[in-house]
């Protein structure tokens, strides 16, 4: 394809670019991976792919929140990234995997649904536009697993 791209190293600082201010975080994986975050007009959007949320917990999200005792520690890590998603439009976001895959995939950089969930929750997100599916996963079992983060 033929282009003309610009690469920019980014700074710790938010920069803007064509009236949009962009910042950008971290995210929990195997390998350097960013999320950004585009606000403009008053509206935001983030772009968080290959997003391990709190790697490793195979618990239930329904009715946690940031004040539990037993998500105290876990999310006390992932704080960062709640505050640089609190109260977006649109996260666009992964939860590769179902809760009976995720514990075979632990520490593989990708959520499971019910940990992608609870982020979610946790920082507010007015819409998720659920990414990144296992290519093992065919229609009827992403249309299922898309009905858990219901």
């Amino acid at each position: 394809m033929h282009s003309n791209l610009h690469f920019h190293n980014l700074p710790n600082a938010p920069i803007e670019i064509g009236g949009a201010k962009i910042t950008w975080e971290l995210s929990q994986h195997i390998l350097a991976t960013v999320g950004y975050k585009i606000e403009t007009a008053g509206h935001t959007l983030v772009w968080m792919p290959d997003n391990e949320f709190l790697q490793g917990y195979t618990g239930s999200p329904h009715g946690l929140t940031c004040q539990d005792l037993i998500l105290d520690l876990i999310v006390a890590l992932f704080e960062k990234m709640i505050l640089f998603l609190s109260g977006v439009d649109v996260l666009i976001h992964e939860a590769q995997y179902t809760p009976e895959e995720y514990p075979k995939k632990i520490g593989w950089g990708h959520c499971s649904v019910p940990n992608a969930c609870l982020l979610m929750k946790l920082a507010g997100v007015r819409r998720w536009i659920v990414t990144h599916h296992d290519p093992n996963h065919d229609a009827d079992f992403l249309e299922k697993k898309l009905n858990l983060t219901r």
